[in-house]
């Protein structure tokens, strides 16, 4: 199979699944704090605690959406932005598993 016709085939599954606008918002997400830190942390704890800084974001915008009024729209962003970091974190994991535990 070409490139062509996998690319093809990842659209089709993408329209199939319904979540274009979503794999949308998390690339332009992704680009943007790419663009605003460069930096990725080179360790696995420092890469993780930023989906997770950002997971806990998501679940505070939720409380306050459930139990302060807060906004619709603040939910979906923070959940672009866990979406993104997490997309983050596995561009940047190596293919194989690292020699030692602290570094990647």
């Amino acid at each position: 199979m070409n490139s062509n016709q996998s690319n093809l085939q990842l659209i089709e599954k993408i329209d199939a699944l319904g979540v274009r606008a979503a794999i949308d918002a998390l690339l332009h997400e992704l680009e943007r704090a790419e663009t605003k830190f460069p930096a990725w942390p080179d360790d696995l704890i420092h890469a993780a605690a930023i989906v997770g800084e950002e997971s806990g974001e998501l679940i505070r915008a939720a409380l306050q959406y459930q139990y302060e009024q807060g906004e619709w729209q603040e939910v979906q962003k923070e959940a672009v932005q866990v979406g993104a970091m997490a997309i983050r974190l596995l561009k940047n994991l190596p293919e194989q598993e690292p020699t030692g535990r602290l570094h990647f």
